[in-house]
């Protein structure tokens, strides 16, 4: 079928696609009442502008409301209206660059006419499609996400987070794959999907934000892929490449994970300040918002100017593999990029900057029985030790990702000359290594000779091995 204009199947009074139309309204309208405080003036939460151009913030909640109220009784200016003040909105704070808040009006728009929700069925594909594959990829979404989603919906995590991670990455990739073949199948996966989410939510009590969005999916999602046109048309097909290539762009930081789908898999920039009085503070957000911080390197870089005082550091672990991650410092001339040698130096008047641990590697510890120490509950982890009967020198890798080790216990494994190289090569990622327990173990002098590589390391326990007396002396003398 040919698209047909838009503007000759405005939604009737009445019809199906007006009812469906006033859900996605209503959808919008709850999400803001949740959201209440994000649209308006506030002070405690520092807002990020696009631009710094110098005009106080305005408050939008209200005007948003009114562009809602106008679309039932002019559905296509009501419309586009509500999506440019919620455009202009986002300018003055990237706080409200929710995801969900342009999925709604898609779903808006889906109801104005016959071409529009041909067209928001390549976007919900995409849409399933990607979100599926960034868990697949996601070290983070197969192993801690999921655990947590297991332990939250009642189930032993440790037998069942990795089914979980396999059954959710395949039902949206599958569902995203049916609106392709077939789309009335692909409207009980949507169905299926978007209910599923809003349980869990509502299981777990979190994120109550997208609640009207994924009720709204699940309803116009079904109606779209049930009575859209079976064959896609030319200008459709260029539509599914456009929503298929763009969400690629995030492994390069050229679009945010928020619109490249990256739903619940992890793997985003995260962001901790170390104070100059050595107190920590991860950037989040969540409190009276409602909403996560959308962490991206830019927004997490600009809540950190908004915040932070002369000494303070910025630490943005990155874990995508074509991005670096990024060190800061504030000083008195503003906001500076540092290397990480001189973010782990401290200042005359601050202390060192502190790294943030990998998630992903702390549960690959924690599963192998590890037991880890923090100073205090929001601190990083600064002592390991390696249980002797879960011992796998593979483990010796992980520990590059706790960067802010000061101690390691090897004490009684089966670990090795050979395995001590993995720590030899962690010399310039683990700096803060000061002593490191080899007790009973079959270390010798050539395990002396490697760790001796490391110019932070100044203890080692060497009692019950073969590590002569000689290799201890030279080890001290190199200090």
């Amino acid at each position: 079928m040919n698209d047909v204009p838009t503007s000759k199947l405005l939604p009737k009074p009445w019809s199906t696609r007006y009812l469906l139309l006033l859900i996605s309204v209503f959808a919008q309208f709850v999400s803001l009442l949740i959201t209440w405080p994000l649209w308006n003036s506030r002070t405690e939460i520092p807002h990020l502008p696009v631009f710094e151009i110098g005009i106080p913030q305005l408050p939008f909640g209200w005007v948003l409301v009114l562009s809602l109220a106008l679309i039932p009784f002019r559905p296509r200016l009501g419309v586009w209206i509500h999506f440019a003040l919620m455009l202009v909105a986002c300018l003055f704070d990237q706080m409200r660059a929710q995801p969900q808040f342009l999925a709604t009006w898609i779903l808006m728009l889906a109801t104005l006419g016959h071409s529009w929700k041909n067209y928001t069925r390549w976007f919900l594909s995409s849409l399933w499609l990607w979100a599926g594959l960034h868990k697949v990829i996601s070290p983070d979404w197969n192993g801690p996400h999921a655990f947590e989603m297991a332990t939250h919906v009642g189930l032993e995590p440790e037998a069942w987070f990795t089914s979980i991670a396999i059954a959710v990455a395949a039902t949206e990739i599958i569902a995203g794959l049916l609106t392709w073949v077939k789309p009335k199948w692909g409207a009980v996966g949507c169905v299926m999907l978007h209910v599923g989410i809003a349980t869990y939510l509502l299981i777990r009590d979190w994120n109550y934000s997208v609640l009207p969005w994924n009720f709204a999916s699940a309803i116009i999602g079904c109606w779209i892929l049930w009575t859209c046109d079976p064959r896609p048309t030319k200008g459709q097909r260029l539509a599914l490449g456009i929503f298929m290539i763009l969400p690629a762009g995030f492994f390069v930081g050229w679009l945010d994970h928020g619109y490249s789908h990256v739903l619940y898999s992890g793997s985003i920039p995260n962001g901790l300040i170390t104070r100059a009085d050595g107190s920590l503070e991860a950037i989040d957000g969540w409190g009276d918002l409602a909403v996560p911080f959308p962490k991206e390197r830019r927004t997490l870089k600009q809540r950190f100017g908004a915040v932070a005082k002369e000494g303070d550091r910025l630490h943005i672990l990155d874990p995508r593999a074509a991005l670096e991650d990024l060190h800061f410092i504030k000083r008195k001339t503003g906001i500076e990029q540092i290397d990480r040698t001189e973010f782990l130096a401290a200042g005359p008047e601050s202390v060192s900057g502190v790294e943030l641990d990998s998630k992903q590697h702390y549960f690959l510890l924690a599963r192998a029985r590890a037991e880890m120490l923090r100073r205090t509950e929001e601190a990083m982890i600064y002592a390991i030790e390696l249980k002797p009967q879960h011992f796998k020198a593979e483990q010796l890798s992980y520990l590059r990702f706790l960067p802010n080790l000061e101690q390691i216990q090897l004490s009684n494994t089966s670990v090795t000359d050979k395995d001590l190289e993995l720590l030899g090569e962690l010399t310039e990622d683990l700096n803060k290594l000061v002593g490191i327990g080899l007790n009973h173990t079959s270390i010798t002098d050539r395990g002396i000779d490697i760790l001796s590589q490391s110019s932070s390391l100044q203890e080692i326990q060497v009692e019950g091995t073969e590590v002569s007396q000689e290799a201890m002396k030279r080890f001290l003398e190199s200090r």
